[in-house]
């Protein structure tokens, strides 16, 4: 056999599938030591014998999830199709779900279901075990693959209520999953003597163990009886604000079908549109009442009138009494309605309370995350490093620029650019050598004061001008 046969009913999201056991071979030793290469170069393994069937388990693990698993001899091999196929079917039922926390009932010395949950999708886990050697192996595969802060297992006694110490204060898990002993007592299957007891037998088989909302069923026959049970308690436990359904599925692998079953029942949560809606409707009520009130007291103060006419008094006495009953009622409207509304404006205030709570919590788990991912030290030595590279950059900026200058402005250029003015002053009757010192410069005197000296006439710029010329 090279490779594992599948049904064509796998669910698509499995990535288990049509495996080399050649590729396997070559990549994980403890594989090929298993098995041997025939004349063809296909390597051969026994899948019955426990060796192979788990160091296989192990290697699909590790190719396919990355995850290092560890499996004790005497103790059950998952079959990895199926329980992928498992995770995949509530992956369908949980993708508008944002963040994701699930408990796993007997997770088993490989725990399974929480490790390739984690890895997969990032889920956090609380699994719980009730032998002692498939709790240590647990703990050790979770450690392995370093998944401590997503994956909890808590030991139980066998006496234990199912989710006792499992579930946390104040937490909210959107499942609850379940592979049960299948078995009542001891049958001939194959996985018996492969198997610690405690993995396949329970009081009453599986059964008698469904109470959690998702499970997995080995055999055919149990299905009936459990969903004929569901729908017993679903019709007597019915309520208008009871909302209550199941769901059934097949997880396959080559001629093994195991079943899954999904069921939830909860209270109706109403919506703030429903209350307003609830609370608008009881203001109508209310002033309709008081409108046929207000109606009727006008037809009994006519029947005052006219029996005052007629000078019965007994009647007007008695329909007095019943005007004043009336008019009482019709206050009370009026404060029934002011409580309605007081009770709507508070619930909208509750419902801002609540908005607000949860967008500073939602703040608060960024906030977490930002700083789980910053760190301080780390930080700190990073803005050290760009002030130390800005700094060089700067000084290089600097030696390239002073560089650049001292080519750019050459002593040559310097000379050449000296005799092309003094050429051009030349050419105007006016030699720079020696006579710049004698050219008349401005007087300097105290700001603000005046002096005959500070402007100088036309007359004597133009004797300036032909002493130089004469010179």
């Amino acid at each position: 056999m090279d490779s594992l046969s599948f049904s064509p009913f796998i669910h698509p999201n499995n990535p288990i599938k049509w495996p080399s056991f050649e590729e396997l071979a070559k990549k994980y030793k403890y594989f090929e030591e298993c098995g041997k290469y025939n004349s063809l170069g296909k390597f051969k393994i026994n899948v019955q014998e426990e060796k192979c069937k788990r160091q296989l388990t192990r290697s699909l693990l590790e190719h396919f999830f990355s995850l290092k698993v560890t499996l004790p001899e005497g103790r059950l091999i998952p079959a990895l199709t199926i329980r992928v196929n498992y995770i995949c079917w509530l992956e369908d039922m949980l993708s508008v779900c944002p963040e994701v926390s699930g408990i796993d009932i007997g997770c088993g010395a490989s725990c399974i279901y929480p490790l390739i949950a984690s890895a997969r999708n990032g889920w956090q886990f609380r699994a719980s075990e009730i032998d002692h050697l498939n709790y240590e192996y647990a703990l050790k595969n979770i450690k392995t693959n370093s998944l401590e802060d997503m994956i909890t297992v808590v030991k139980k006694s066998d006496d234990a209520t199912i989710l006792s110490d499992v579930l946390e204060d104040g937490k909210t898990y959107e499942f609850c999953m379940c592979n049960p002993p299948f078995h009542d007592n001891e049958v001939d299957d194959l996985n018996m003597e492969k198997a610690a007891p405690v993995e396949m037998i329970t009081t009453g088989g599986e059964v008698a163990f469904y109470r959690i909302y998702t499970t997995m069923i080995g055999k055919k026959l149990s299905v009936l009886p459990i969903i004929a049970f569901l729908e017993r308690y679903f019709s007597q436990n019915s309520e208008d604000d009871l909302i209550c359904g199941y769901g059934l599925t097949q997880f396959c692998q080559g001629r093994v079908i195991r079943w899954g079953l999904a069921w939830s029942f909860h209270r109706r949560k109403f919506s703030k549109r429903e209350i307003d809606r609830t609370n608008r409707k009881a203001q109508r009520d209310l002033e309709r009442d008081r409108g046929q009130l207000e109606k009727q007291e006008k037809q009994l103060q006519e029947e005052i009138k006219r029996a005052a006419k007629r000078g019965d008094k007994q009647t007007c006495n008695i329909l007095a009494k019943q005007l004043i009953q009336m008019r009482k009622a019709k206050t009370r409207t009026y404060t029934a309605q002011s409580k309605v509304q007081v009770m709507t404006n508070q619930t909208k205030l509750m419902h801002t309370n609540v908005n607000v709570a949860q967008t500073m919590g939602k703040t608060a788990k960024t906030m977490s995350d930002v700083n789980k991912q910053m760190d301080p030290m780390k930080t700190q030595a990073m803005l050290k490093e760009f002030s130390m590279q800005n700094a060089k950059m700067e000084m290089t900026d600097e030696m390239i620029n002073d560089t650049l200058d001292d080519i750019m402005n050459d002593s040559a250029d310097e000379e050449e650019q000296d005799a092309v003015v003094n050429q051009v002053l030349d050419e105007i009757g006016i030699e720079i050598s020696g006579q710049m010192s004698k050219a008349p410069t401005a007087e300097r005197g105290a700001l603000g004061a005046e002096s005959a000296k500070a402007t100088v006439s036309d007359e004597e710029l133009m004797k300036q001008l032909a002493q130089l010329k004469s010179s």
